[in-house]
């Protein structure tokens, strides 16, 4: 797979990650709760649960599940096997960093720096957007036109993390794939999603 940069000039605007300067002012500026984060496992994420319903996050458990997941590198469910596992300070001093990005309306992909697509996980910062799950069917009708066409060519455009390329890929090992974005950040992005 080939990763091509269109705009020579972003190279050097891509150095600094988009929103790093942002995200480290809204953590200083984010609002005032009191946080019981030293709870257990599961009595944390009913806490965590209240205080996204509160703050009117959409889907408030789920949020507090995926944070916690992802900050445990956990499935959501073995979240609740541990009912006296509680954080350790450290843990304890990063969950308290996302929940008040979170607070912040930051997407969780970005504050946990991942997303799903197809079945894969995808490292994703503010210099990529954030797969859709509707991109998925895109994915679908592509890999249905290629396996038709032996050999065939695929250009991803304004490729951002990869994860279209990637799939494909992964999915066509005949095909020869290009991904192109004109974002230095967003193609390293890529290549390191494609490793």
């Amino acid at each position: 797979m080939l990763f091509a940069n269109t705009n020579k000039t972003a190279e050097a605007a891509a150095r600094t990650p988009a929103g790093t300067r942002d995200r480290r002012n809204a953590a200083a500026s984010a609002p005032r709760i009191s946080l019981q984060i030293e709870l257990p496992l599961p009595q944390l994420i009913r806490h965590l649960t209240a205080v996204f319903q509160h703050e009117g996050l959409p889907a408030p458990q789920s949020e507090a599940e995926w944070l916690l997941a992802g900050l445990l590198k956990l499935k959501r469910s073995d979240l609740y096997r541990d009912h006296d596992r509680r954080l350790t300070a450290a843990q304890q001093q990063t969950a308290l960093e996302f929940v008040h990005r979170r607070l912040q309306r930051e997407p969780l992909q970005y504050i946990l720096r991942a997303s799903e697509f197809y079945g894969l996980e995808f490292e994703v910062n503010p210099a990529v957007l954030i797969p859709r799950p509707e991109t998925e069917l895109l994915v679908e009708k592509v890999i249905a036109l290629a396996r038709q066409q032996p050999g065939a060519r695929v250009i991803d455009l304004g490729t951002g993390s990869g994860c279209i390329a990637i799939t494909l890929a992964k999915h066509l090992p005949q095909a020869r794939l290009i991904a192109v974005d004109s974002s230095a950040a967003a193609l390293a992005t890529a290549r390191t999603n494609a490793q």
